[in-house]
């Protein structure tokens, strides 16, 4: 054995040097890297943060998200939609858009919806930058037929004006509204008295927040356009179709004259249904056989309704018939069927800020909503309220779809009302 030979692993060797500044380098690196992350804030790669509150009950269960790993993700698990999908089953916003080059593509959800940013952060709330970098230049299949504005950035700067307001667009419902009539300050009210009418004693706001409630006779309306049709009958006519008025009409005055004709009862405890089905029953059930005296009262009192009060508010067709038609109103519940509103937030605001027109107003005609201008006064990005493009626009449809098989929750599209 030659000299040394025994102790030459305690000989410095050029390879051993390489391997073992190699292994120290490694390590710095990945503490470099480490920091780095930490001091600009991205804190995903040791501590990815807490989960929204709506996604607390899979907080500890990592792979309910993320199930799936890829060549292009060594250290982590990606989250592929249809583990989103399994509780959220919404469709695309337009089957026609074209994404990343593919008619009908659509971005990975993971893109838009970021998740661990803390309980209180909304997953479903993103940045206006999500929906342009389609919008700004926007792409669409042929068929169906392309019909959106392609070059959207803000809606400050290059939204369009609203669709109905640059159409020009009429109400066509066919009942008579008018605004101005009922806000003057010498309205007469109930029995005569004079009454101040606003716009909230007849537009009532739904209880979420969401909607305007539609108009209900009874409710908004009765307690100045009484029906009331004959002074020895202290019930007034359903607001239901002629047929029923007319039933019952003709049963309210043969209860009044009781069993014999000729005998007035002055004193009958009688509360009509107001239950539809009731209503119909009335109809087949009416007294057609009712002595002249009354059926001249059941006559005139029909008159008073279809001829005169009826026509206050609808458009009566063979006014004069004994069994005139009322055309049905067709009032829109909804106008901007591409946007959301809430009018919860808007409370702190007169209704004519928004709807100046109005007090004015005389035509039913004459659509109220307001304009973009009227919208930017507030929702201009610097005036405090919100001007993202999901402050008013949903992607995902808004019904809410069947539940898929083993859903933990019922599915709910993301980004719904």
């Amino acid at each position: 054995m030659r000299p040394g030979l025994a102790d030459y692993f305690n000989r410095a060797h050029p390879f051993r040097r390489l391997k073992g500044r190699l292994a120290y380098l490694a390590a710095a690196l990945a503490a470099v890297w480490v920091a780095g992350h930490a001091v600009i804030g991205q804190k995903e790669l040791y501590n990815p943060g807490e989960v929204s509150a709506p996604h607390a009950f899979i907080a500890n269960n990592c792979n309910a998200c993320h199930s799936e790993a890829t060549s292009s993700s060594l250290l982590s698990r990606v989250v592929p939609d249809r583990a989103c999908e399994t509780c959220h089953a919404g469709p695309v916003h337009h089957a026609n858009q074209i994404f990343d080059n593919q008619p009908g593509g659509e971005p990975k959800c993971g893109s838009c919806h970021r998740e661990h940013e803390g309980p209180m952060f909304a997953t479903a709330f993103m940045s206006s930058s999500n929906c342009t970098q389609c919008h700004s230049s926007l792409q669409q299949a042929a068929v169906p037929p392309a019909r959106f504005v392609t070059n959207i950035t803000s809606f400050q700067r290059d939204h369009p004006e609203f669709r109905i307001i640059r159409e020009g667009r009429k109400d066509a419902a066919t009942i008579k509204r008018n605004h101005k009539k009922p806000l003057r300050p010498d309205l007469p009210g109930p029995g005569g008295r004079p009454t101040k009418l606003e716009c909230g004693s007849c537009h009532r706001v739904k209880e979420d927040g969401t909607a305007m409630m539609p108009i209900e006779f009874e409710r908004d309306c009765e307690s100045c356009h009484s029906l009331a049709f004959n002074e020895r009958i202290t019930s007034p006519a359903p607001h239901e179709t002629p047929d029923i008025v007319e039933a019952f009409v003709r049963t309210a005055f043969s209860k009044y004259a009781g069993s014999r004709s000729g005998e007035w009862k002055n004193d009958v405890e009688w509360n009509p249904p107001r239950r539809l089905p009731e209503f119909r029953r009335m109809v087949d059930e009416a007294p057609r056989d009712l002595p002249e005296w009354l059926e001249i009262r059941v006559r005139d009192s029909s008159q008073l309704l279809f001829q005169k009060k009826c026509v206050e508010c609808h458009e009566v067709e063979d006014r004069k018939a004994t069994m005139p038609v009322i055309v049905k109103p067709e009032i829109p519940q909804r106008w901007l069927t591409h946007s959301r509103f809430a009018h919860t937030p808007h409370r702190m605001l007169q209704c004519t800020s928004c709807h100046s027109g109005a007090p004015e107003s005389a035509q039913t005609m004459q659509v109220l909503l307001p304009d973009r201008a009227t919208c930017l006064q507030c929702h201009n990005g610097s005036a405090g309220a919100p001007s993202n493009c999901v402050t008013c626009h949903a992607y995902h449809d808004k019904t809410i779809p069947t539940p898929r098989a083993g859903s933990l929750t019922p599915g709910r599209a993301i980004g719904n009302n």
